[in-house]
């Protein structure tokens, strides 16, 4: 009997048996008033229905449910957030962006993003056995700055039991590709120790998994470049609190996170032919071969650490005071590439400090009228550069100074009517020192680019940024709300750097990217039933893009006038006491451009910045006391609004960088999870259960690049087995 046969055969068992067993009744989570559901991720905490902006919260029992199916949280985000971009399937969330715009990642609200280079790795710093929930707060804001035009994603970490010494929760699970079982076996195994003893508390967790070779729906390798299969992943996380006094608190936060792929594959390129003007095409995704990759083994090393100060009731006992300081260290090795003379592997470091104290103070007019105000200052120096892990400087090291202070006011009349109001100003300097730029062939055609001396110095930049918003809560059945915000950010200047063409960065004509966010929504609550519907308008003056320069065989940032529409809308339904659970999310995104001196010629925006639409829907039966189940389904629709362009010397077709069509494809992925007794469960779970071959959005518009466009995988399957203590 081979090995996929012996699987699927284990979990008939493992189904039969949940079939025929009465066990324990286990607590299942039943549907929380709006009223009660508090947002963390506004510095302080606060009621959803409080925010006049379309939020996205996934709480602690979806994530439990979501990572028995996968550890790659991008994967489980593009299933519950509406308005945010289809995962790539590997460990780069390139072009995964939010409502078309970039979004500030943030961990316990430490940024993981690199704004000076943008990685694209930002998403995976923290193993998601250890989120007790993710906030998505929609369109900018101003209690934070740089990198959140599209918003923010906060992932807030567990924190300790309160009502004992020791409690604990181990986690081991096993992974297997089906579609071909050839060395395709991982796992993993997680640890949790947490308690409160008098004054102290603490949250101690580590974990480690290894996956086996990956393979498409017809049984190929996958293309090892960023590919998830064969890697090794270590997380620690460690969180020790202190009570001072009744209002007064301490606590310490380290997390550790680490990736290394070692591959058993060899990259072969994908092959993209255009047959003619119509837009005839033909794209092989790439895949892996026989062989071994040069140089060092990919991947990634986070380091966050932050102490916090928290003290209640001062002036009066109107405001709470909490301030933190923070340190990041990142490093991300990048694959091997021959775009660097005799080839080479390039990796981003960056290394932050920050500090950030902030108050909240609320004044009661009376028991259905309150203001409050928001107000502090963030200050953060970032130290980014690009080398080549042979010593080569490809990108030089940059230092960031930004200091903002910042304010936002909150007024709730008669508990119906909120309006806020707030502002930012962003002071910003990067300094950077004498470089040499490092000869690229963009198209690894061994065309290289000329290496040119740059005279360093200090580029200046500031911002004022203004945000409003109003929400109407009287009516359960129809609760309007409408904002408006400024965001800011920087472009991704690295690039711009390290292909910089003249002698000094004076001459380097780079601005930042600040954008006017419109947003209508509503929210619509009935017995069992909540519905919200939003539609949102960014543009800028300066967006950003990029785009493949034929003549200097160089891809360049380039900033261009945007407009930016689109709209989300969810349905969630309740039955029988959370017994079943239903819902669905469909977003729809689109995005026009034109150059500055030509503002009547618009044209569409590529793919990196445009998702194509995305429809998600799921469904959760409690079956029995004892076993649950889910069905999970992703829907990525079609996009297709370029045309191929035919060079005059060689009368072939091709599509422009990130112009490449997506064809859409369906995921359904389906889990069963059974409580053995009160303290121990099993759960199973089948992704891409019919086995679709697809290619993930970012392999297809992103295929005029050669070596980045693998295949989706195929079926695969997660056994995890979970203990309570």
């Amino acid at each position: 009997m081979n090995t996929r046969a012996t699987f699927l055969m284990l979990s008939g068992l493992f189904f039969l048996r949940s079939h025929a067993q009465e066990q324990v009744k286990i607590d299942t989570t039943k549907a929380v008033s709006l009223q009660e559901v508090q947002i963390t991720s506004v510095r302080g905490s606060e009621k959803l229905t409080h925010i006049p902006t379309s939020v996205t919260l996934v709480n602690a029992k979806q994530l439990q449910i979501l990572s028995r199916t996968t550890s790659n949280i991008s994967q489980l985000l593009e299933a519950t957030v509406a308005g945010l971009g289809p995962s790539t399937g590997t460990y780069s969330n390139f072009g995964q962006y939010l409502r078309g715009r970039g979004m500030l990642i943030m961990l316990d609200g430490i940024p993981q993003s690199t704004p000076i280079r943008d990685g694209g790795v930002d998403m995976k710093t923290v193993n998601a056995n250890d989120l007790r929930a993710v906030e998505v707060i929609k369109g900018a804001t101003s209690l934070y700055g740089v990198g959140g035009s599209g918003g923010f994603v906060n992932y807030i970490t567990k924190e300790a039991v309160v009502d004992r010494k020791f409690a604990g929760n181990t986690q081991i699970w096993g992974t297997a590709n089906l579609a071909e079982t050839d060395a395709a076996f991982g796992g993993g195994v997680y640890q949790s120790l947490s308690g409160t003893a008098g004054r102290w508390e603490y949250y101690l967790s580590g974990s480690y998994e290894k996956t086996g070779n990956m393979y498409d729906a017809k049984g190929t390798p996958l293309l090892p470049t960023y590919s998830l299969a064969n890697t090794d992943t270590y997380s620690a996380l460690a969180k020790i609190g202190y009570q001072i006094a009744d209002k007064q608190k301490l606590k310490l936060r380290y997390n550790y996170y680490r990736s290394a792929q070692k591959s058993n594959f060899a990259a072969a390129d994908r092959v993209l032919t255009v047959f003619n003007g119509d837009g005839d095409y033909e794209l092989i995704p790439g895949f892996g071969v026989a062989g071994e990759i040069p140089g060092v083994p990919p991947g990634a090393v986070v380091h966050n650490a932050q102490f916090t100060y928290a003290l209640d009731s001062i002036f009066r006992r109107s405001t709470t005071f909490q301030t933190d300081a923070f340190y990041q260290n990142v490093d991300n090795i990048f694959f091997y590439a021959k775009n660097f003379q005799g080839g080479g592997q390039s990796r981003v470091k960056s290394e932050k400090y920050g500090v950030r104290p902030n108050f909240n103070s609320r004044i009661a007019l009376n028991d259905r009228n309150h203001f409050s105000l928001t107000y502090g200052l963030d200050v953060l120096r970032d130290k980014t550069s690009q080398p080549l892990v042979d010593g080569r400087l490809w990108m030089p090291e940059i230092t960031l100074m930004n200091w903002a202070p910042y304010a936002q006011a909150k007024w709730v009349y008669d508990e119906n009517w909120i309006v806020k109001i707030g502002g930012r100003y962003d002071a910003m300097q990067l300094q950077l020192h004498d470089y040499q730029t490092l000869p690229y062939s963009a198209q690894a055609n061994d065309v290289f680019s000329e290496s040119i001396a740059v005279q360093g110095g200090r580029l200046s930049f500031s911002n004022a940024a203004l945000n409003l918003g109003i929400r109407y809560n009287k009516h359960a059945e129809f609760t309007p709300y409408a904002s408006y915000a400024q965001g800011f950010a920087l472009p991704d200047v690295g690039v711009v750097f390290r292909n910089a063409q003249v002698k000094d960065i004076q001459e380097i004509n780079v601005k930042p990217v600040a954008t006017d966010n419109f947003e209508f929504g509503f929210v619509s609550t009935f017995p069992h039933v909540r519905f919200e519907a939003v539609g949102y308008y960014s543009k800028s003056k300066y967006g950003t893009s990029v785009s493949f320069n034929e003549q200097s065989n160089r891809f360049e940032l380039v900033q261009s006038p945007q407009s930016i529409f689109g709209a989300d809308v969810t349905l969630d339904v309740d039955f029988y006491d959370g017994k079943l659970q239903a819902g669905a999310t469909y977003s729809f995104l689109e995005g026009l451009t034109h150059t500055a001196t030509n503002p009547y010629v618009w044209k569409y925006i590529g793919g990196q910045m445009i998702n194509p639409p995305k429809t998600t829907a799921y469904v959760h039966v409690a079956a029995t006391r004892a076993l649950d189940l889910d069905v999970q389904a992703v829907f990525i629709g079609d996009r297709q609004r370029f045309a191929p362009i035919q060079h005059a010397e060689t009368n072939m077709w091709s599509y422009r960088h990130t112009e490449v069509p997506v064809k859409g494809y369906t995921l359904v992925n389906l889990q069963a999870s059974y409580q053995l007794n009160s303290r121990a469960g099993i759960s199973l779970a089948i992704n891409n259960l019919f086995n679709a071959y697809y290619m993930p959005a970012k392999s297809q518009w992103m295929a005029f690049v050669s070596n980045q466009s693998p295949a989706g995988e195929g079926v695969n399957a997660r056994i995890t087995l979970n203990y309570q203590f």
